[in-house]
């Protein structure tokens, strides 16, 4: 992720923002971001929700917010499920468990 993020500064030195699929990724392209010294033009999402990336919304300005999972909640819904099926009950196809979004007003 950090090689992607620097070959798409260098490709496209207007580049506004980077979607890191991933906190792990984000995070290597802030630190991208930082040694092109881009930090003022580039801001970046990332997608988990990993404490790490939570701190760097609240610490680093250019990383602007993270989609956050909720593992306990899927998890929650996994073993109901089995505990359904097991039981030979019929279950739904679909068991959305909605996403949330940290961002710096979101503390």
């Amino acid at each position: 992720a950090l090689a992607a993020s620097q070959n798409m500064l260098q490709a496209h030195p207007d580049l506004a923002g980077i979607f890191g699929f991933g906190d792990d990724a984000a995070l290597a392209a802030l630190a991208s971001v930082k040694g092109a010294r881009k930090l003022e033009q580039v801001k970046i999402v990332g997608f988990d929700g990993m404490a790490e990336a939570r701190a760097a919304v609240d610490r680093e300005p250019a990383f602007v917010g993270v989609i956050r999972q909720y593992p306990d909640q899927l998890g929650l819904q996994a073993v109901a499920i089995a505990a359904q099926l097991l039981q030979g009950k019929p279950v739904e196809k679909f068991h959305p468990v909605l996403p949330g979004v940290y961002t710096a007003a979101a503390r």
